[in-house]
């Protein structure tokens, strides 16, 4: 299985927190676009080993954003340099507060 398709498989079986609290993940077109050029790869190797998403407010780049630490994390390997940015400690605190769930 491509790492692509695993990367969607995995973060297709997520479950939404907030105001959709246990319902699941289901990615939009832009999102599976993004997830299949993220994690591409060519002769066992990821072409893309970094990442910049700027979309409006309210589309879903948090989740994704977590969901794909998450999968970095759990299935990335080894020697894993997982890096999300924000620009405050209330952002910040978005994007990891689902991962600890």
């Amino acid at each position: 299985m491509q790492l692509s398709e695993h990367a969607i498989r995995f973060i297709s079986n997520l479950t939404l927190i907030g105001d959709y609290a246990g319902k699941p993940f289901r990615l939009r077109p832009w999102q599976l676009q993004i997830l299949r050029a993220l994690f591409q790869t060519e002769n066992g190797q990821r072409i893309v080993s970094k990442f910049f998403l700027l979309l409006p407010r309210k589309n879903g780049k948090m989740l994704l954003a977590a969901s794909i630490c998450m999968f970095l994390l759990m299935c990335g390997g080894r020697n894993q340099e997982i890096v999300s940015a924000a620009s405050s400690e209330k952002q910040a605190a978005l994007i990891l507060k689902p991962c600890g769930r």
